[in-house]
């Protein structure tokens, strides 16, 4: 991954902006997250939790993933939104009772975060 989605890092800060806090949950190694936060340094600091799969020995669809990531965000699941480009990914989540949007385009998913009354429309 070498080119971010244009348009995304532009909703995570509008979502910073509204107050929302941001975390991750991601499938990639520990070995390859390094090369990741060097390719695309607002990795390293973008999230208030970060999930690494390499690190935790789980992956995206295992609920148990989804779990650990509340246990130590210190959130309920029905209190988070699962935002991710797998269909897969987020029926995972949705399976531990989490919100979720299959990700497309930064378009679609700014129209969704506004329906559900995270972000102002603009």
């Amino acid at each position: 991954m070498t080119e971010a989605i244009a348009g995304s890092w532009a909703l995570l800060d509008r979502l910073r902006q509204s107050g929302w806090p941001v975390h991750t949950i991601t499938n990639w190694s520990a070995e390859t997250w390094p090369e990741g936060i060097w390719a695309h340094p607002r990795l390293g600091t973008a999230f208030d939790t970060v999930v690494v799969s390499g690190q935790v020995g789980m992956v995206k669809p295992d609920p148990a993933i989804f779990r650990l990531f509340c246990d130590r965000a210190d959130l309920a699941p029905q209190d988070c939104l699962f935002i991710d480009d797998s269909a897969a990914n987020c029926a995972g989540a949705e399976s531990i009772g989490m919100q979720a949007v299959h990700f497309t385009t930064p378009a679609a998913l700014e129209a969704a975060l506004i329906a559900r009354g995270l972000l102002p429309a603009g």
